[in-house]
This record gives structure tokens, sequence and C-alpha cells, in this order.
């Protein structure tokens, strides 16, 4: 084994504004960003503001080689111009300091096999964890799976439950870098968030883990979610109703799990026979109205985007939604001849929201020690990693990855988390999920 680097995660308060500080990253000459254009909503149209950016040539910026350009495609969206700028810098930049290599992120980092690592002092995740995916299927893709043999770079993470160190996969931490077994380490964009300061970033990337969790739970299960009647909730149910228009609406449901969180979905129908028919977003947070409202941003935006492709690009022809990629499958549920495949978000029982009050916290440390207790009333563990740049830090901003090994992460909609302890022993459905 061969140990490089060290580091913890120190959580810390800025008090300059998001969009002050966002800002500081866009500018032709110097910013990461170079510009940012909107997409204000027709005036028939939901009322979600989309935010689409143009970005400095990043590999140029990355200090390894790479074979490709790469293009971590980022976009935003939010009630106001402002969260529009936001989200879309915001992810940008979450992905951009993803994107470099291990030494130069505070991490400690070791080469070794999952077998030797076990047997060691190391703390790791179960097996099925880190490797979910039926051997066979991968092979089917072309891949050659990841097994407890396998030597691989491993990235020590601070467990922020007990302060302990505690070892992941690499490739599941940054986007950077990928062992010859990809996709077997789906590397995505899963519990990684930008946010003012680290406390944020951190609570962003638990709710996002969570929230594709739940997901995945519920479709590889077919376990319908419940569908959520606003009637107590009547400026929700207005602002549900705003974003709709005379032949589609947005639908909500709750995917029922053991945690306090709340994991909502927002399902978007439209009653004609033309594509987009069928679109899906989601969101989890410890407070209801936020949820909610965050959900329905996610579903308008999937929408714009699909009605978007559809305009430039013409149909496509979606063969299966058991792909790699998470845009097929988007694109493969949203045609009606494929309707009666989501059958799952209209199956589960109708229930009233009941009336609660708003959970809210004074400061994000707050808010993160709550989100570890809910966290820890499961028996998940979150593990954190703080991929903040140097240039990226100066700004007052901050990246964090969350790796939660007891959640179910999000999968390419192709390769089911067969082996997943949380699934294990539950037959699972092999069509691929409709998530993006």
């Amino acid at each position: 084994m061969t140990a490089t680097g060290a580091g913890t995660i120190r959580p810390r308060v800025r008090s300059r504004s998001e969009t002050a500080t966002v800002e500081r990253l866009v500018g032709e000459r110097t910013g990461i960003v170079s510009e940012v254009e909107f997409d204000h909503p027709p005036r028939d149209d939901d009322s979600i503001v989309g935010a689409d950016i143009s970005t400095a040539s990043v590999g140029e910026l990355l200090p390894q080689d790479t074979e490709t350009e790469p293009d971590p495609e980022a976009g935003g969206k939010g009630r106001t111009v402002a969260e529009g700028v936001q989200t879309a810098v915001g992810e940008f930049t979450e992905r951009y300091c993803a994107l470099w290599p291990s030494e130069v992120h505070d991490y400690r980092t070791v080469e070794a096999t999952y077998a030797d690592l076990a047997a060691s002092d190391a703390s790791v995740p179960d097996f099925g964890s880190v490797a979910p995916f039926d051997p066979e299927t991968v092979r089917e893709f072309g891949a050659e799976p990841f097994d407890r043999t396998t030597e691989v770079e491993w990235a020590a993470g601070t467990d922020l439950i007990d302060g302990d160190e505690e070892f992941v996969p690499v490739p599941l931490v940054s986007l950077g870098e990928a062992t010859g077994g990809d996709p077997y380490f789906f590397t995505s964009s899963n519990g990684l968030a930008c946010g003012p300061d680290l406390a944020s970033a951190l609570v962003g990337a638990i709710y996002e883990s969570v929230e594709r969790d739940a997901v995945m739970r519920s479709w590889y299960r077919q376990d319908p979610p419940t569908r959520l009647s606003l009637d107590e909730w009547p400026a929700l149910e207005r602002e549900r109703r705003r974003l709709g228009n005379d032949f589609g609406d947005y639908r909500l449901c709750r995917f029922e799990t053991d945690s306090e969180f709340h994991t909502l979905g927002a399902v978007y129908v439209d009653e004609r026979e033309r594509a987009p028919k069928f679109l899906f977003g989601a969101a989890a947070d410890l407070d209801f109205e936020a949820a909610v409202r965050d959900a329905l941003v996610e579903a308008t935006q999937g929408l714009r985007s699909m009605k978007t492709a559809l305009a430039y690009d013409g149909p496509e022809d979606v063969a299966s939604p058991n792909v790699l990629n998470l845009d097929e499958n988007f694109k493969y549920y949203m045609y009606p001849e494929n309707f009666d495949e989501v059958s799952l978000f209209f199956e589960g029982p109708r229930e009233v929201a009941p009336d609660r009050e708003s959970r809210t916290f004074p400061t994000p440390e707050r808010e993160l020690d709550a989100c570890l207790d809910a966290l820890d009333a499961v028996g998940a563990t979150p593990i954190a990693y703080d991929l903040t740049t140097a240039g990226v830090e100066e700004t007052g901003l901050r990246v964090a990855r969350v790796v939660a090994p007891e959640l179910v992460s999000l999968c390419p909609p192709g390769l089911p988390p067969v082996g997943h302890p949380a699934l294990a022993d539950d037959e699972l459905v092999g069509q691929g999920h409709p998530f993006p």
C-alpha cells in the first residue's frame, strides 16, 4: 500500500451572499464561467427561470493531461434570476472541482485491493455497497467488473458521525479519475454539492444522496410512492397549479423511507398523446415546504430541457431505458408509447399532506447537525470529502462530496444495484429507471 497526503473536514461560515460569491467566478477573461444566459418562461408556461452557461476550456485549467476535453454539463434554475445564477454557476463549480486529480485534494490515498484493505486496520464499506452491480451485466456492457482482488486507489474520507477515517474508491469521489473497471464504478455527481461555506455544501450533498436513495429503492423494488394532495398547504397548492398549463400538470408524490427527511417527487403529465408526455424530478429536505418547491423546480427544468431538445433535434428513437447514461432513459420515458411503463407513479395510495411547522435553522452548522442526526438514526454513514480547489476557495465557495454507503446511489439505468446490501433480499425489476 502507498499512502499520500492527509486532510480533515472543518466546516466554517462565510458572511458574503451567495450571489456575490458566484459572480466572482464569472467573466470572459478570468472566470471559469464566461457567460450566463437566461431562459425566461413564456407567458403561458411555468414561472421558473432557467440559466445556461458558457465556460472556459476546462482541460486547459486542469493540472493533469486529458485525452479529451472535459465537458461537465451544468445548468441552473430557480424562481428568480439570482437563483438561476447561483444554481448554474454552483453546479458547474462542483463538477469543475471534482475533475481535479486526487493528489490536489486534501485527503489521503492508498493503492490496494478491497480484500487487503478490509483485512487491515482500515475501515471500508460493505463490498456490495461499492460494487452493487451484477458482474455478468457489467461484462455485457463491455467492461470488466471490479472484484475483491482488483487493485485500485482508495480515498480516505471523514465519517461525519464519529470523525473516524473511512476509505472509498477514488472514482466514487472524484470525476477526474477512473479505474480499469469503469463503468462498474459509476462516476457521477451523486452526493456532490457547492455552497457558500463547507457546512452548506455538506448539507446539499446529503440531501442529494438521500433523494437518490429513495428514488432508486422505490423504482427497483417497484414500490409505488404515496400520491400527495396539498389541500392543507394552500400557498404551495397555488404554486403547483401555476406551474402547470391547459394540458398538463405537476403531481406530487412521497417516497416512503424510515428517515425524517422529506423525499418528494414531482411528476409532469401531459394529457395529450405527445412528447414530452411524462417527466420526473425529485428533492429531499428536512423541511417539507422546501422539498416540495425543489422537486417542482427540478421537474420544470427537465420539462423545459426536453422541449428544447425536441424543438432543435426532433424526436429520437430510444429503443430501451437500459443504458449507461442518464439522458436516453429520461428521453425514453417522455414518449406516450412508453407511458404505461411508469405506472408505478400513479398506483400508490393517496394522502393529504398534513400541515406542519416549517423547519428552519439559524446556521448551516445547525442544519448539518440535524442532517447527521437523521442519518445516524437510520444507520447511514456520511463519509465526507472537501474537494474545493484553491482558486474556488478564494471566492468563498466550497465544494464537498458525501458518500453514504448504506444509501443506494444513483445507478446507470442499465445496471440495477442487485448486490447492494439495502436491496440484496429484494426482487428487483430489471428495467432502467427514469431519473435524469
